[in-house]
């Protein structure tokens, strides 16, 4: 029961060290590609939701409001996150690279379904909030502020 205590109290960026240092042992273990997936998913998801699941850093404008079940939805999806991560398991620079685009968006369940659709095309990313229309506010800002997609589209390069 004391480790329990002990992970219940870790930070938010503790959790993502972690999750890091998890995914690069996984990377090299000699496991065949689909057991290195199953295993980074778990951490993926602790490195997105690692403020709290639904504390996200962008939400869309009808999450907001409150009017629909809210979900976290992955800008770039998981898969495509586990893909990045394999091909570049022994580049440094693009290890980092690949956990900034592990970003987390809260959304209404309509818009999650619409995304969902989108990702299995070759449209990813922010791309895929604005073929779907999607608005989205930076939360951290006080108010929260709408954002730019096209300067969130060429930040946030796949």
């Amino acid at each position: 029961m004391k480790l329990y205590k002990h992970m219940m109290s870790v930070t938010g960026n503790e959790q993502i060290k972690i999750s890091c240092l998890a995914i690069l042992e996984i990377l090299k273990m000699s496991f065949p590609d689909e057991y290195k997936k199953s295993l980074m998913h778990n951490m993926i998801w602790k490195i997105s939701g690692a403020n709290g699941k639904d504390k996200t850093l962008y939400c869309s404008m009808k999450a907001l409001k409150g009017n629909e079940e809210v979900q976290h939805e992955h800008i770039f999806t998981i898969d495509s996150i586990k893909k990045r991560f394999l091909k570049y398991s022994n580049d440094k620079n693009e290890f980092d690279r690949t956990v900034s685009l592990i970003i987390g968006c809260s959304v209404t369940k309509t818009e999650h379904k619409e995304l969902t659709k989108l990702g299995y095309t070759k449209i990813i990313g922010w791309e895929r909030y604005k073929k779907a229309g999607i608005k989205v506010l930076d939360m951290s800002c006080e108010p929260p502020k709408e954002c730019d997609i096209d300067f969130l589209i060429n930040t946030y390069k796949y």
